[in-house]
């Protein structure tokens, strides 16, 4: 097996079956194969991320692995959402997604082993460092937009977009990862087709996907950027609320307003972009197209927001 292979299904591994318990054959299999499982990451739902290595020829790959086990998951999942996810992850390849390295299968257990981010989630960062200043905030949402314009031109939509899916490397270079959610969103006939799920957070959930109403997910994952973006600049989310219904309410009567230190330093075209994604009208939300145009988004804003917080040097003013 060669590194970074990605295969369409997963690869049922053999052991020599010496192990006395289940666990220690799988790890035995592994390691035949040049894996090593590390500590767990997290926990969620339906399944747990470890660390892990891979090595061959002597060189050693750090990655993370998404272990899940078929018969500890609910069988809507099993039979609608986690081939799906494995569909989409192994075909995907852009430098601000996370990607697949290889999917391993041990009895009912499935290994898929990823792209390692060293320096955590968005999440986590803000949590440590607080709002962002507008220039590393822009630096971000352009990694963010490429991904999703990948994404998007290849029909493909992410629907759980949240700080902490959004992974940062050893160069802090932004990620998006877990695709749990992920869909095709047209038909094998060119048609859009509509969500009926509800999928992700509340706090990032678009409103016609809070409404319980058929939505196109690709406005809804739209949406969840705006949230981001408000986070970023904010340090906060422009939502809080554990009830759906009042979170509604707040969304179609807009009633958020810019937090410190966006209120008064976020410039005037930044603000404009939020504005225009937190748009509760899908009709008139803001579209991919109109955000890759967008004066916040052009080169020239980045130099212009970095010439604000740094001398010609590149010391800090």
């Amino acid at each position: 097996m060669s590194g970074g292979l990605i295969q369409r299904g997963p690869r049922e591994l053999k052991s020599s079956g010496n192990s006395n318990s289940a666990e220690s054959s799988a790890n035995d299999a592994l390691q035949k194969n040049g894996f090593q499982l590390g500590r767990t990451l997290g926990i969620g739902t339906y399944a747990v991320i470890r660390r892990a290595t891979y090595t061959l020829d002597n060189l050693k790959t750090n990655l993370a692995c998404k272990i899940i086990n078929r018969k500890k998951v609910p069988k809507e999942f099993l039979i609608k959402f986690f081939p799906r996810e494995l569909n989409i992850c192994v075909q995907l390849d852009h430098p601000n997604l996370i990607k697949v390295h290889s999917i391993l299968e041990r009895n009912e257990v499935v290994y898929v082993f990823m792209q390692f981010a060293s320096k955590g989630d968005v999440l986590g960062y803000l949590m440590k460092y607080g709002a962002l200043e507008e220039h590393q905030a822009n630096y971000w949402a352009r990694q963010l937009f490429s991904a999703i314009t990948y994404l998007f031109s290849h029909n493909i939509t992410h629907r759980d977009l949240k700080c902490e899916n959004l992974l940062l490397n050893e160069h802090y270079q932004l990620k998006i990862g877990d695709y749990g959610f992920a869909r095709y969103s047209i038909s094998k006939r060119g048609k859009d087709i509509y969500s009926e799920t509800f999928c992700g957070s509340i706090a990032y959930a678009a409103p016609e996907v809070l409404g319980g109403i058929p939505y196109l997910p690709k406005n809804a994952d739209l949406w969840s950027c705006g949230v981001i973006l408000y986070a970023l600049h904010c340090g906060a989310l422009p939502f809080r609320s554990d009830r759906p219904r009042a979170m509604l309410v707040a969304q179609v009567k807009k009633k958020w307003v810019f937090s410190s230190p966006a209120k008064d330093n976020l410039s005037p075209e930044g603000k404009d972009l939020v504005r225009s994604l937190l748009e509760p009208n899908t009709e008139k939300r803001i579209n991919l197209d109109a955000i890759r145009r967008h004066d916040w988004m052009k080169e020239t804003m980045f130099q212009i927001l970095m010439n604000k917080y740094f001398d010609k040097s590149g010391q800090r003013k």
